[in-house]
């Protein structure tokens, strides 16, 4: 704590991320002036996240330009958090290329299904203050 005053003292800005806010000091939450709450993707965040990073993966092109199942996709990941579905992506491109084919959306759901992904709800661990949600977008707006 004495470093977070010392670094005030030479405006200094620190800027940190947790998922786990309930578990932070309460010494340490009074010396923080500033914080926001970025929530989970709403599906129209997890269309964008789900072509930005299909698309970085040559395999992956064909299904980042079917919107249809994109769209079939980001319905069913409501609830769990950017890193899980760029994991499971991964997971899922891994099994395309062992059999040495396209991405598919079967690929996903499978990795998904095989995974130890949890789906969060918001209202279950966000304490009642800080629901004052701030949008993150994953598109180039």
């Amino acid at each position: 704590l004495p470093i977070i005053t010392a670094a005030a003292d030479n405006n200094i800005v620190i800027i940190g991320a947790t998922n786990m806010y309930d578990s932070i000091d309460p010494a340490a939450k009074r010396r923080i002036e500033i914080s926001a709450y970025i929530g989970l993707p709403d599906k129209e965040d997890i269309q964008k996240l789900f072509v930005k990073e299909l698309s970085k993966i040559k395999m992956g092109e064909s299904l980042a330009k079917n919107n249809e199942e994109i769209k079939e996709l980001s319905a069913k990941f409501v609830g769990y958090t950017p890193s899980n579905i760029v994991n499971i992506i991964k997971e899922a491109s891994r099994q395309a290329c062992v059999q040495n084919r396209e991405i598919s959306k079967d690929d996903i759901l499978n990795a998904l299904q095989n995974g130890t992904y949890e789906k969060l709800k918001e209202e279950e661990y966000l304490p009642e203050n800080k629901k004052i949600v701030k949008k993150m977008g994953f598109g180039n707006n």
